[in-house]
C-alpha cells in the first residue's frame, strides 16, 4: 500500500528560475485512510513558495555559441593583414583628391590634419 505526500508541479520553467513551484493536493496515510488538501502551495522553511535545489542554467548552450564566434571571428581578423587585398577599400577615395579638412579621413590614414591647414 502507498503511502506520502502527493502534488503537481509546474514544468514551465522560465530562464534564470531556480526554483520549482509544487501543489500538494493529497496525503495518504500509512493505514490507508487519504486526506485532501486542496492544492496547498509547497513553500520552504523560510515560506518562500516552491523549492531550489541545484540548477543548471545551461550557460555553455546559453553563450557558447556566441564566444565561439567571437573568438573565430577576432582571429580571422587578426591573421588578415590591414594592407591585404582581401580587405574592403574604398577605390573611389583611393583615385579621387583626398579633401583633407574631414575627420573621418584623418582616421583612415588617407590624409593628416596638418596637411589642412
Amino acid at each position: 500500500m502507498s503511502k506520502g505526500l502527493f502534488g503537481r508541479y509546474d514544468s514551465k520553467v522560465s530562464f534564470g528560475q531556480s526554483r520549482m513551484l509544487v501543489v500538494w493536493t493529497h496525503i495518504i496515510f500509512p493505514n490507508g485512510s487519504t486526506l485532501q488538501i486542496g492544492g496547498m502551495a509547497g513553500t520552504d522553511a523560510q515560506g518562500y513558495g516552491g523549492f531550489n535545489d541545484k540548477v543548471n542554467n545551461h550557460y555553455l548552450r546559453t553563450f557558447g555559441s556566441a564566444v565561439l564566434l567571437a573568438i573565430i571571428g577576432t582571429g580571422i581578423d587578426m591573421a588578415l593583414p590591414e594592407s591585404s587585398t582581401l580587405a574592403p577599400q574604398d577605390t573611389a577615395l583611393s583615385s579621387a583628391p583626398a579633401r583633407c579638412c574631414e575627420p573621418w579621413l584623418w582616421s583612415r590614414g588617407r590624409c593628416s590634419p596638418i596637411r589642412c591647414r
